[in-house]
């Protein structure tokens, strides 16, 4: 049997406070920076990238008029139409803003562009980025793909980067001998962003 003095007692139960007190110190500090989701903040990812938020255009507060836009004759003889759709989450062209073309065969509806706008995060200087999927896009890199831009907000097209495959199905459609060949010629027009005109909605 082991005594153990009063001396000692007082001793291992300092030592125990202590560690106790470090203990409950680093669950709080642990805590404060997993809570820290400061509003308006964009997230970052582990490499220090600034990955932007991506919305549909009505999150944003802009529009695609579609009134602008040319319209063709399908192989019926009828005039296509154009309309937009917005995505909601979980689609799988979740946030984004589709144009559709709708056309007679059978009340058709293909999707031909998908747009997403980005707020513009001033407030950092790293780098800015956009992800799709698990793969992420430099702003830099993507010039080409921008349809719109004001002081707050850009517009990117991103029907090449979310599998949006129209153009390959027209060229299915068409090798099969069905007649939609017209499709290329309204593909390569949107594509030319030409009419693509994007305002920001009324109040």
């Amino acid at each position: 049997m082991v005594i153990v003095d009063k001396s000692e007692r007082g001793y291992f139960m300092t030592v125990r406070l202590l560690c106790c007190t470090v203990i409950l110190a680093l669950v709080v500090t642990a805590g404060c920076s997993l809570g820290d989701n400061t509003p308006g903040k964009e997230p970052n990812d582990n490499d220090g990238n600034n990955v932007l938020q991506g919305y549909s255009l009505d999150e944003v507060g802009l529009e695609l008029d579609v009134r602008e836009l040319r319209l063709f004759e399908d192989h019926n003889q009828k005039l296509i139409s154009y309309d937009t759709v917005h995505y909601p989450s979980g689609h799988r062209y979740a946030e984004t803003t589709g144009l559709v073309m709708e056309f007679s065969e059978k009340n058709g509806v293909e999707l031909l562009l998908c747009l997403q706008g980005f707020k513009k995060d001033t407030s950092s200087e790293a780098q800015e980025f956009i992800q799709i999927d698990s793969s992420q896009y430099s702003l830099s890199d993507l010039g080409q793909h921008k349809v719109y831009e004001d002081d707050e907000v850009v517009v990117y097209d991103l029907t090449d980067l979310v599998g949006v495959n129209f153009i390959d199905k027209v060229q299915d459609w068409v090798e099969d001998d069905l007649p939609f060949q017209w499709m290329e010629e309204v593909y390569d027009y949107v594509k030319s962003y030409n009419d693509i005109v994007i305002t920001k909605k009324a109040d």
